[in-house]
């Protein structure tokens, strides 16, 4: 990906208030929003989530 299509992106996410990227941290508005538009599976998201919680299964 480059600069400018990255920009773009993080730009667009600012402004529907979906995340921001600032001093380099990623800061999440609304979380359901955002898989809504990266076309996540809520599902699949739960699964990783619980994949990657402390106790939550083989790593």
């Amino acid at each position: 990906m480059t600069f400018v299509h990255v920009n773009r992106v993080l730009s667009a996410l600012r402004k529907e208030r979906i995340a921001e990227f600032h001093y380099r941290r990623l800061r999440i508005f609304n979380p359901d929003k955002l898989m809504d538009v990266a076309g996540v599976d809520a599902q699949m998201a739960a699964g990783w989530i619980a994949r990657n919680s402390p106790g939550g299964g083989p790593a």
